[in-house]
């Protein structure tokens, strides 16, 4: 969303084969998400995750 609440971009991903453990799923869609603003140029972008091993400073 932008500073508005306007949705900018939102995807899903066919995968194809078991990710092998829930940590390589969620790094695989954290991935694609990156690779999917940077394909958009957005250049401020925060992502959200539940896993705290993915947060800063974790």
């Amino acid at each position: 969303m932008d500073e508005t609440g306007k949705i900018i971009a939102a995807a899903n991903w066919k995968t194809i084969g078991a990710p092998g453990d829930i940590y390589t799923a969620e790094a695989t869609a954290l991935l694609r998400t990156v690779q999917l603003a940077s394909d958009l140029c957005l250049t401020k972008v925060v992502f959200e995750t539940d896993n705290k091993g993915y947060q800063r400073g974790s």
